[in-house]
């Protein structure tokens, strides 16, 4: 089994964790094939325990669900988004979400941004990724963050489906950040790029 490690990019710690599953048990206790009841086990050739069913064999691999995540800059500021929904409702984030089935990272962030402000996308640039998790009502969701720098086709914001507002604000006077782990590492690694942190 991995230890606990620390990566670091341009001097900004990225992952303070192994990517081993946090509490495999809870994830879940039936296979999705026969509903026969999980057992946790390593797996010959794998370095992780997995949850495997004994019934039909089935292996439940707890792999990461990609989100996007939009940096939206103008000069000295910073575009947020102010969260309709739990978790995490009434906190400032900023823009973007899960991939869906059918969608790549590129087409996922366009819809993300019509979706919750209503603009278009004029060009994207990778930005960096991490690792976090994402709390549900059941449990916590392991995710990979992809943040893009993006510049937008329009300024005409609104605040739709999941936000109740959309504003700038200055990156050394930012306000509180919804406690979303990757969200915070991005902000955290545009700011020590820019000097501010």
């Amino acid at each position: 089994m991995p230890k606990n490690f620390s990566v670091k990019c341009d001097n900004v710690e990225i992952v303070k964790h192994a990517a081993q599953p946090a509490n495999i048990n809870q994830a879940y206790k039936f296979c999705p094939l026969c509903t026969g009841k999980f057992i946790t086990r390593d797996v010959l050739g794998d370095e992780y325990t997995r949850l495997v069913c004994p019934d039909c064999s089935y292996i439940y691999y707890s792999n990461p669900h990609p989100t996007v995540i939009a940096i939206i800059e103008k000069k000295d500021q910073l575009l947020l988004v102010k969260r309709k929904n739990d978790p995490h409702a009434g906190f400032w984030d900023l823009p973007g979400g899960f991939v869906e089935s059918g969608q790549n990272l590129e087409t996922a962030l366009a819809a993300e941004l019509e979706e919750e402000i209503g603009v278009g996308i004029k060009s994207s640039q990778y930005f960096a990724s991490f690792v976090s998790k994402y709390p549900t009502q059941h449990m916590k969701r392991s995710i990979v963050g992809i943040a893009f720098k993006v510049e937008v086709a329009s300024e005409n914001f609104q605040a739709k489906s999941d936000v109740t507002a959309v504003k700038y604000f200055p990156k050394n006077d930012l306000p509180k950040i919804a406690p979303l782990q990757d969200v915070q590492l991005a902000i955290k690694k545009l700011l020590k790029e820019d000097g501010l942190n």
